[in-house]
Formats: structure tokens, sequence, C-alpha cells
């Protein structure tokens, strides 16, 4: 009898070994094959990326990232279609960790879009937001295509619902200033008004809610009401000064005030030197009062050390030019010309800069002239 069991337990131990070991024969290469696809990823080698990863699913069918990937890069390729359907066939799959499960759906939000299935694509970010443990981003995600699609309803509910995830209100205060914005835009005046409320009583003195109520008014022709609260938003948010200059300058002109503009804007550029767009409106402006020469200075301020800046040099010529100064006019311009002209030689590979005698990239190899 005690022979008996010890071959029982011989035999036994044996299929053991041998099932180990056949094991190790099958996973070793499939493993290999697997690595060498992700290193084909990180070096760009996409058609090599590719190839190795349907070897790798088609003898290793557990192995869910390989079938991730594959399908992203089927995606990016062009056939979202076939993208879809890899990713598709991994959602009923019985032992999916939570994980997996989160970036299959994820992987699937992006291949819906790329084929305008915009039903499929909220309904799964709608159930990315139920599973994530982080779902701020998702809701984030879900909010823009929501208001991007002119979807209020749905991104109202979605606000109503899930607000209690921002963790600072100025961000909710943000978004609920962009959903009275589409309001306002689909005529929603009373939806509009009620949101914004909202947005205020989260962060009255948010930048964005205060942008969206001045263009709402300046929308609706109440520009006298506008005026005291751009002149606000200006001493409050000196460093978002430039998202309000086209709303400035119309209320302003309509309101017969336009010269009143320019102190507001020297102001803005006392504090915030910087500021690109600023500078180029105050040198009109100083150019249509008659102060040609300090709208060139306030140009020339910044060429000193952006001396190649396009537009700046454009802006520079035609203010010479106008003042009849060809000379000056003339340099400005060949400035401007060899800026346009001269760009350097780009490898169209690897996008090294090229000397101008180049054959051959000195980066990868690429030839970059023709034969």
């Amino acid at each position: 009898m005690i022979v008996w069991i010890i071959l029982v337990v011989v035999i036994i131990a044996g299929i053991v070994i041998l099932a180990v070991v056949l094991s190790r024969r099958r996973s070793g290469p499939v493993a290999d094959n697997y690595q060498e696809a992700l290193r084909a990823l990180l070096d760009g080698r996409e058609t090599e990326a590719i190839k190795r990863l349907r070897d790798t699913v088609m003898k290793d069918t557990d192995n869910v990232d390989a079938y991730i990937r594959l399908g992203r890069l089927i995606r990016e390729r062009g056939d979202a279609e076939k993208a879809a359907n890899i990713h598709q066939s991994l959602t009923v799959r019985p032992a999916l960790k939570r994980s997996e499960e989160l970036v299959i759906y994820d992987e699937l939000v992006e291949d819906y879009l790329a084929l305008d299935r915009v039903e499929k694509s909220i309904g799964l970010l709608k159930e990315l937001l139920r599973l994530s443990s982080d779902k701020l981003p998702c809701l984030r995600r879900l909010l823009a295509m929501l208001l991007s699609r002119k979807r209020s309803d749905e991104a109202a509910e979605i606000l109503k619902q899930h607000k209690k995830l921002f963790s600072d209100r100025k961000e909710a205060a943000a978004w609920h200033a962009e959903l009275a914005r589409l309001q306002w835009e689909k005529d929603e005046d009373e939806k509009a008004r009620d949101t914004l409320k909202q947005a205020q009583k989260l962060a009255k003195n948010h930048p964005y809610v205060s942008i969206v109520q001045i263009k709402h008014l300046v929308d609706s022709n109440q520009k006298a009401k506008a005026r005291p609260l751009i002149d606000k938003f200006l001493k409050l948010y000196p460093e978002h000064g430039e998202s309000m200059l086209d709303l400035t300058e119309q209320v302003y002109f309509d309101l017969g005030a336009y010269e009143k503009v320019l102190p507001l804007y020297e102001d803005l550029l006392r504090r915030y030197p910087d500021k690109y767009e600023v500078r180029l409106r105050l040198a009109r402006l100083k150019a249509k009062e008659g102060a040609p020469d300090a709208a060139i200075e306030l140009i020339n301020e910044v060429l000193v050390k952006c001396p190649g800046d396009v537009g700046l040099l454009l802006e520079r010529t035609r203010l010479l030019l106008d003042q009849k100064n060809w000379e000056a006019a003339k340099e400005s311009f060949d400035r401007l010309a060899a800026e346009l002209v001269f760009m350097p030689a780009i490898c169209p590979e690897c996008g090294q800069e090229l000397e101008a005698t180049a054959w051959f990239c000195t980066n990868c190899g690429s030839p970059v002239c023709e034969p």
C-alpha cells in the first residue's frame, strides 16, 4: 500500500514539473516578444510594435495590456472601427481587474470619438465617472464634452449631481459660468441667470465669472452696465487683462469714451510690461492719436529683447510707412523679410535643424535631399 502511495506521489510530482517546464517554454518567447513590442513603442517603431503585439495576443490571450496597446496603435493608424472591436471584446472578460476595466473604457471613449459616435462616448464617460476612484478628471472630461456639444441640460444635471467632487470652489464656479455662457448663447435667459448666480455664490470674484457676466451685458446691448464691471475687472485681475481687450474697446467706443482706453492700457502695461497684445494695441492707439513716435518706441522696447519677433516687426513697418519714413521702413522690412525667408531647414523625420549643405540628417541619418 505504501509503495502505491509513493508511486502516485511521484507521478503527480512528475506531471507538475512537466507542466511547469512546458509553461515556461511557451511563456518565455511570448514574454520576450511582448517586451520587444514595448521597446519598439518607446523607440517609435510603430509598425514593428503592432506586429509583435499581434504575435503576443495570438499566443497569450490573457495579456490584456497587449490587446489594449494594440487597439490604441490601430486607432492612431486610422482604423478606429477595428480598435473599438478589439477594446469592446475585452469588456466581456469575467476576470478583469478594475484598473484594466477603466483603461479599456477610456480607450473606447477615444475609439468612439474618432468614429464620431458621441452618444457612446458620453455613456462611457458617465460609466467611468461612476466606477473610477479618481472621479474629478472624468467629471471635467464629461462636462467639456457636453458643453462643447451645446448639451446644456445634461451638463447642468451632471454639475448638480457631482458639484461636491470639486475640492476648489473656484473651479466649480468656472464650470457654472461656462454653463451660463452656453445657456445665454441658446437664449435660455432664465436658466443662465440662475446658473450665474450659483457661480457667484461659489466664487463671487472669480475672473471667468466676471467675463461671462460682462460678455452677456455687451451682447445684450447693456454696455453702460458693462463699463463699470470692465473697470473693476481690470483693477482686480490685471494679469487677465488681455482676455478683456476686445470687450473693453467695443464698450468704450460705443459709449463715446474711446479716448479713455489709452490710460487703461498704459496702466496695464505699467504693471505687466510683458503683455504682448496690450503693447500692440496701445501702440496702435497712440498712432491713431497722433503720437506715432511713441507707438514705435513701445515696439522698439520689446524688439531690443526679441529682435526677430515677426508680429512686432510687421507692426513697426506699418507704422513707419504711415509716417512716410521710407528709409526706416525699408530697414524694418528687410529685418522682417530675413525672418520670413531664412528659416532653418528641418529634418522631416526627426525635426533636427540642418545645415544648408546637409545631404543626410546628422541626428537620425535620414536623407534630406532627393537623389
